[in-house]
């Protein structure tokens, strides 16, 4: 919706005034009008000047935004000057609140608090806006075990880790409808200890709950378990995006990539190869680690000798079978599989 002023600039052509040389040294600015004195018609159009262009162009600047800025009501007026923000209206930090039955937190006032736990409490919060970030803190006492009840202003609030002593937070982001959405899982202090509150559900990749004073999210949860299509944005631990990897290096190895990468194997190795020179050797051999569904291809090369001609008469999962023209020389291969 556009706006409007009806704030309007004095002596806008600058006539008859002073220049911004002669009024820094004028004697009626500076020492101000003397009693029954006449007011130079230079200084006072230069004082007027100054005053209503800054009224203007503040009153535009407002009207650009979409407000109405109008001298015809003061309560109006005021009214709309009061979308202009200053350090007063920001959030400052952490509040710290006592416990009660009810806790209600003003946004409005703070962009974090820190309720003490004595029992359990209900929480309201009001003063949020669109893309404000809060913080919320709850530290029980020395029994612990106090639940809180979100008001439906929360949406993802997890329960304070129940232990006795503990500090438990949660960041949230104001979305569009002023609820306050969980930005992430809730974590714990006590003492030097971070803990993450919460455990991930193998299938769904949802945080729940848990009561312990160990950091579960780090170490001991169960990986989800996804296909290898999934682009979800479940959660993932470090065992997960590794299962399924595993390297060994050498003259004979092979590298084997997550099931999430498709689960594909590369192999190598050296195999000697006994018999008689010009005639048909051949040898099996094993892979060093058998391909979990097949083996692909099988491609062979000389090792020791490059006018031995090698090539591979079968394969399968575990190994093959490969000759050469030559004795006593040794043959190479790579092999692909999954």
């Amino acid at each position: 919706m556009p706006g409007s002023t009806n704030f309007q600039q004095f002596n806008p052509t600058k006539a008859n005034q002073d220049t911004d040389t002669q009024y820094t040294t004028d004697a009626t600015r500076t020492g101000g009008a003397g009693v029954d004195a006449i007011w130079p018609s230079k200084s006072a159009n230069k004082t007027l000047y100054q005053a209503s262009t800054m009224n203007a162009a503040f009153a535009q600047m407002m009207a650009n935004k979409g407000y109405v800025v109008s001298d015809a009501n003061l309560a109006t007026l005021t009214a709309v000057l009061a979308n202009v923000l200053t350090v007063a209206d920001i959030p400052t930090g952490l509040q710290s609140v006592p416990w009660s039955a009810i806790v209600a937190l003003n946004a409005g006032l703070y962009g974090g608090f820190e309720v003490s736990l004595t029992g359990n409490t209900t929480l309201s919060i009001t003063g949020q806006a669109p893309g404000d970030v809060i913080a919320l803190f709850f530290a029980q006492d020395g029994t612990g075990g106090h639940t809180v009840t979100f008001s439906s202003a929360v949406v993802g609030g997890i329960q304070p880790d129940p232990s006795p002593n503990v500090v438990s937070g949660q960041l949230f982001k104001v979305n569009a409808a002023d609820k306050l959405q969980a930005l992430g899982p809730a974590f714990s202090v006590n003492g030097l200890n971070g803990v993450a509150i919460g455990s991930v559900t193998p299938s769904t990749g949802a945080f729940t709950d848990v009561a312990t004073n160990t950091c579960e999210v780090a170490t001991s949860l169960t990986a989800p378990t996804v296909s290898s299509g999934d682009n979800s944005t479940k959660v993932v631990t470090t065992g997960w995006a590794k299962f399924g990897f595993a390297v060994s290096l050498g003259s004979t190895g092979y590298l084997q990539l997550p099931t999430w990468l498709g689960g594909v194997v590369l192999q190598w190795g050296i195999v000697p190869m006994p018999g008689s020179s010009g005639s048909d050797n051949p040898t099996s051999f094993s892979f060093p680690l058998a391909f979990p569904n097949a083996c692909f291809v099988v491609v062979p090369g000389t090792y020791g000798g490059t006018d031995r001609i090698t090539f591979i008469k079968s394969f399968n999962s575990t190994g093959g079978v490969m000759s050469n023209n030559g004795s006593g020389v040794q043959a190479s291969y790579i092999a692909v599989g999954n």
